[in-house]
């Protein structure tokens, strides 16, 4: 019988080819896949069929960072540029990797890639009177039209 270990840490996020840095408190970035990648329906005498589901390549990522530092800026840039002319805006890429150790010093890098990116709403603010670390972040979220992982 095996044990097998995954120790992760220092993941790496890109988005637009900015390395995202200023990572706030909590879960600072994550990568979701709001739909299946297969429709399945089981049909009469027990027959099924299945069917490819291209809205399963789209990816969603959330990031919380620290508001108006150098990394809010740029992404609010590209949500500038993206309102003021859609239509020639650049569809941004995106690379979410994470390291993963093996605990006999061995390290496998699980690569998400993503293209045809967009944000996807305006950041969230907050103000709370009692004064909350929640409100010296800034929350965006994005969305890609295609995805892939790798892993090692």
């Amino acid at each position: 019988m095996s044990n097998a270990v995954s120790l992760t840490g220092d993941d790496t996020v890109i988005i637009g080819g900015q390395l995202i840095t200023d990572f706030a408190i909590g879960v600072v970035a994550e990568i979701s896949f709001p739909e299946d990648l297969v429709k399945v329906t089981r049909g009469k005498n027990g027959n099924t069929v299945y069917a490819l589901n291209n809205q399963g390549f789209q990816s969603e990522v959330k990031l919380k960072i620290l508001l108006g530092g150098p990394n809010d800026a740029y992404l609010n840039a590209q949500m500038v540029s993206m309102m003021t002319s859609f239509s020639s805006f650049v569809l941004l890429s995106g690379v979410f990797i994470k390291n993963v150790g093996d605990g006999l010093g061995n390290i496998k890098p699980v690569t998400y890639l993503m293209s045809g990116g967009v944000p996807k709403k305006n950041p969230m603010a907050q103000s709370v009177a009692e004064g909350t670390p929640e409100q010296s972040l800034a929350e965006w979220a994005f969305i890609f039209g295609n995805n892939g992982r790798q892993i090692g």
